[in-house]
């Protein structure tokens, strides 16, 4: 990976990848993708290739106060590494292309780019669209790759189903490895994970989106133990009660302070 600079932009670049001036002025020019939140994706164009570039924004009360703007740009840098990595050790992710750091004095607006993937689809849309029997066997891929994961050693503390994509073959690419990290898993960093995605799930049910059934979220850990070897369903059973409360509280906060 190179670094450049162009005027007031800072690239990370692959070797042989597209010159500066070239990337940042399709950059410059590129539309928002409308319905993807605060203007935080665009899709531009370069050399015939279609790229999907994310903005960074600042979740929980702390957008109020900074916006968009950060001290650092380090959290694009290290996402494209992690993306990177996961593609050399064959897990299915994005195609990586470069991260873009946004300079204005001391504060940064960093982005990432990757390829865009044309004719996919959201895993909360694929499911919000298939029927019974396609749902249960993707479930089991995505357990499948949940083991990947750890197996490669990489802990992902914010994956939802907005994250992965499907493609026309059902084949799944995953993408947002925003504050990931690399290094050994344990059996406690997996349980935190389908917290996580389980609290996406129910909060995307509340709201109208998808409904995961029991059966479905049982066939999920079940095909996941098979792989790994962890006993997970019987000690996320125990804590279901108090962690259902803690769902809805967290999501009736988000609602007032954020109207979602």
């Amino acid at each position: 990976m190179r670094k450049d600079t162009y005027g007031k932009f800072h690239l990370y670049l692959q070797d042989g990848a597209v010159e500066p001036s070239v990337l940042i002025d399709a950059f410059l020019k590129a539309a928002v993708l409308e319905g993807k939140g605060r203007d935080s994706i665009k899709v531009l164009t370069v050399d015939g290739k279609r790229i999907a570039c994310r903005k960074y924004i600042h979740g929980g009360l702390l957008r109020g106060f900074t916006k968009d703007y950060f001290f650092s740009g380090k959290r694009a840098i290290e996402e494209l590494e992690i993306i990177h990595y996961l593609k050399k050790v064959g897990f299915p992710v994005v195609e990586p292309y470069c991260a873009i750091i946004e300079t204005y004095g001391a504060m940064k607006i960093p982005y990432l780019l990757t390829v865009f993937e044309e004719d996919a689809i959201s895993l909360l849309d694929f499911f919000s669209k298939t029927e019974p029997g396609t749902r249960l066997k993707i479930i089991k891929k995505l357990a499948s790759h949940m083991y990947d994961l750890e197996r490669v050693g990489v802990y992902h503390p914010d994956l939802h189903l907005n994250n992965i994509l499907i493609a026309h073959n059902n084949d799944m690419k995953f993408l947002d490895f925003d504050k990931a990290c690399i290094g050994p898993i344990t059996k406690k960093d997996m349980v935190r994970m389908f917290w996580r995605l389980n609290r996406y799930v129910e909060k995307m049910a509340r709201k109208g989106y998808v409904t995961v059934s029991i059966k479905e979220k049982i066939l999920f850990l079940r095909s996941y133990e098979e792989l790994s070897g962890h006993d997970i369903l019987s000690g996320m059973e125990k804590h279901m009660k108090s962690q259902g409360w803690l769902d809805k509280t967290g999501w009736l906060l988000d609602s007032i302070f954020y109207g979602k």
